[in-house]
């Protein structure tokens, strides 16, 4: 596995997302809204972050079988082990 797809998911979920395997296996993603709204950040902030969420978008999209492997890694099971979540809590 590259080192850019553990850096990517690790500097998305730095941002307050996380990665998310669901009962089926598929791989989904989410973001805080908190990060989205936020009047605290600078523009360059907000467009750092805007950069990192759209790296994280492409990883799941080419590599979701790399993405999967470090959610399960990483990650913590929930609702009876049925969903897979990594977050950087």
């Amino acid at each position: 596995m590259a080192t850019s797809t553990i850096r990517i998911a690790q500097r998305f979920l730095g941002l307050g997302g996380r990665l998310m395997v669901d009962p089926a296996g598929r791989l989904t993603f989410g973001l805080d809204a908190c990060v989205i709204f936020s009047l605290a950040l600078t523009a360059r902030q907000q467009s750092q972050g805007n950069r990192i969420v759209r790296a994280a978008r492409l990883l799941t999209l080419d590599r979701p079988a790399a993405v999967i492997e470090l959610v399960r890694q990483h990650g913590t099971s929930i609702d009876g082990g049925r969903w897979i979540i990594w977050e950087d809590c």
